[in-house]
């Protein structure tokens, strides 16, 4: 199931616009409802946090996806300084990546 839950909420974060990955969201609130109630809520309301990132463009969106941690840590503080000039906005959306990589469920 964990490698399920990490493939959704991937999706989520892959969706094209903020719009579809609310929609996207949504639906896999829906689906984890029976199956995983405490997932289900966890979802509903933190993820929506994470959907800031939209508000980037998508080339920086791309860019902050690069598998070298230090490397993503300094552009994704360098983007949202320069977006949001706010350094917990960048704390905020780093914990809640690391929580979806690192503990999916």
């Amino acid at each position: 199931m964990r490698k399920t839950v990490h493939n959704d909420i991937g999706d989520i974060f892959n969706a094209p616009s903020r719009r579809q990955a609310e929609e996207r969201l949504k639906f896999y609130v829906a689906r984890y409802d029976r199956t995983a109630p405490k997932l289900s809520k966890w979802m509903e309301e933190n993820l929506p946090e994470g959907l800031t990132v939209f508000a980037l463009p998508d080339s920086h969106r791309k860019m902050m996806r690069t598998t070298n941690f230090s490397s993503t840590k300094n552009l994704q503080k360098r983007l949202l300084n320069r977006y949001c000039n706010a350094d917990i906005v960048f704390y905020i959306l780093y914990y809640l990546a690391l929580n979806i990589i690192y503990h999916p469920s």
